[in-house]
């Protein structure tokens, strides 16, 4: 088998290329860079008849194959039916070869697709069925190929994502991934001789279903025995939860209100605090000052007794002189001066006493709030908060029973399917007849690809509620078809299903398909802005393709990407539209 090493443009404007590799491959950009182009060139150059590639001073498409025996270079002209191939494997001659097979004497001579299907392990010109009366073509590497490169065009149809438009080519297609699959074109079916063959497959199938079966009867008595209550009660339990939560989240708010009230309070008693303080230091001032004016005061009348046959005498301010005749003036002065300042020392004691009184009050009170707060903060973390955790717990508990409820009713829908297709098996060969019915051939292909889309769409975060079913070769899922649903989630559910069809034909075909190229399987889709990262479709999709790709080879085009998730592991290609900052698209020197 092989692998798209690389796909690129040649014309007057050089080589422009893009390298790939096993694994996933995102190309990833803005609109009208050149993106999509690079499906074209792929599809093209393998062998399509049309194309929609028009960018001036290209007219080349090339895709350069990775075998084990040696890389393998195919260049195509566009509007031309040839190819030019450039090998160094020996399965593969260098060349100049037809795309499609010639007739008449040339009928023999190889061509692109033989090559192809060489490089896969598949022996080419082997003959499919393509009518019930057993007509037959050659299988070649395009009979299924639009399941494989899905253009943006296809993923979102309304139609099965898997049959081909043109309903003529749809009888070959559904042969060709039952040859694929298989690797019998059960041309020999004809032959009634082959009877006993075809009811020991019956029988084999019969026994894999019936393991199936047996399987899902003991996860479904698994849940049964976990499950303590019943649905309805659970649900009921769940409202009293959601409603308890809330009215414990409103007490916490209120807490919350009242602890912030009280913490603003005792910041205004604290101010009020600290102006009595700066006050009492002012007035302690003041006080002081009194005090030393008083003593001035009677030392000056104190001094009139002692001084009275003096001529002279001093200043008790300024140490200056004073006759006699101003002694008299001066202790009079005094004398009045301190009989004012009696009331004053007074008032200032009144008022100093008053100020410690509220100051003591405000104390009292911040230490009472204080005390308020302090149990409310421990109402908040020793009761209210851990009372919300083991509600939220419970809630949990609550959402796991109702999933493993839900689960158990799917097991039950798939027991009785499975119970179904055995009891059609059981009816054995009797009436068959000699025509061929393709589909009849498809039991056990649609059972495993069932089971996988059914995988990848619970991985991939699309909710549902019953298994989806496959009915006229596309899926239905809760009874409902998808050309029910928008543009987005058909590209989604689309994309989904031929990623299923690739990873089966790996686990479980004869000949898997070397490649799977999507374009835009997301760019459509529009989530609810409330979702959680980890439930998002889009999230839930590149997971599915990130973690199941690691020995294929995934293309996925598109313009944006989920940011929650690890893209190390993958080959990440960004056309930043911006002719200053990294790869402006794909085709070097053209600027939209």
């Amino acid at each position: 088998m092989f692998y798209i090493k690389k796909v690129g443009l040649v014309g007057e404007l050089g080589d422009s290329s893009l390298d790939l590799s096993t694994g996933l491959n995102v190309v990833v950009g803005s609109s009208n860079t050149g993106k999509s182009i690079i499906v074209e060139c792929i599809d093209y150059a393998l062998g399509d008849k049309d194309y929609n590639i028009e960018l001036p001073g290209y007219d080349s498409v090339y895709v350069v194959l990775c075998h084990e025996g040696g890389d393998i270079k195919i260049t195509r002209k566009l509007g031309v039916t040839n190819v030019e191939i450039e090998s160094s494997n020996q399965l593969v001659p260098s060349g100049t070869y037809p795309i499609k097979k010639k007739s008449g004497k040339k009928k023999n001579e190889p061509f692109l697709d033989d090559f192809l299907l060489t490089l896969n392990d598949v022996k080419p010109r082997q003959d499919i069925i393509i009518s019930k009366d057993w007509g037959k073509q050659n299988f070649t590497f395009r009979t299924c190929l639009n399941s494989f490169i899905v253009k943006q065009e296809n993923i979102i149809r309304r139609e099965s994502p898997y049959l081909p438009l043109n309903n003529s080519a749809q009888p070959a297609y559904k042969s060709g991934l039952l040859y694929l699959w298989t690797g019998e074109n059960f041309l020999n079916d004809n032959d009634k001789d082959n009877m006993r063959l075809r009811r020991a497959r019956k029988s084999a199938v019969e026994t894999y279903v019936s393991s199936l079966l047996e399987n899902i009867k003991t996860r479904r008595d698994e849940l049964i025995v976990k499950a303590s209550l019943d649905p309805e009660q659970v649900e009921i339990k769940i409202e009293e939860t959601l409603q308890e939560i809330s009215e414990n989240e409103q007490k916490l708010s209120a807490l919350f209100d009242e602890n912030r009230k009280l913490s603003q309070q005792i910041i205004e008693l604290d101010d009020q605090i600290s102006e009595c303080e700066n006050l009492l230091i002012k007035y302690d001032a003041l006080k002081t000052q009194y005090e030393a004016d008083s003593k001035r005061l009677q030392l000056v009348i104190e001094g009139e007794s002692h001084e009275e046959n003096s001529d002279e005498m001093v200043c008790p301010f300024c140490s200056g002189r004073l006759e006699k005749s101003v002694k008299e003036s001066c202790a009079e002065a005094a004398s009045k001066e301190l009989l004012k300042l009696a009331p004053k020392v007074k008032d200032l004691k009144e008022a100093n006493e008053s100020l410690v009184g509220n100051k003591e009050v405000y104390i009292k009170q911040r230490d009472e709030l204080k005390e308020q707060k302090t149990a409310i903060l421990n109402q908040i973390n020793q009761e209210v908060k851990p009372l919300i955790a083991k509600l939220k717990k419970d809630l949990a508990a609550y959402k796991v029973s109702i999933e493993d409820a839900k689960e158990a009713k799917m097991l039950l829908d798939q027991e009785k399917l499975y119970e179904d297709k055995i009891k059609e098996l059981e009816v054995g060969l009797k009436d068959e007849n000699t025509t061929f019915d393709v589909m009849s051939k498809y039991t056990a292909i649609i059972e495993k690809l069932t089971v996988e889309y059914n995988w990848l769409l619970t991985l991939g975060n699309y909710k549902h509620e019953d298994l989806a079913t496959f009915e006229a070769f596309d899926f239905v899922i809760d009874g409902k078809h998808k050309r029910t649903q928008g543009q987005g989630y058909r590209a989604y559910l689309n994309g989904l299903a031929v990623f299923a069809l690739y990873n089966c034909l790996h686990n479980e075909g004869v000949y898997p398909m070397p490649f799977l190229v999507m374009d835009s399987p997301i760019q459509s889709l529009v989530e609810n802005n409330n979702i959680a990262d980890e439930e998002s479709m889009k999230l839930g999709l590149f997971k599915c393709l990130k973690e199941t790709t690691a020995d294929k080879q995934v293309i996925v085009i598109e313009n944006t990407l989920p940011t929650k998730l690890d893209y190390s592991s993958v080959n990440l290609v960004y056309f930043t539209k911006d002719e200053e900052t990294g790869r402006y698209g794909f085709a070097k020197g053209i600027i939209n």
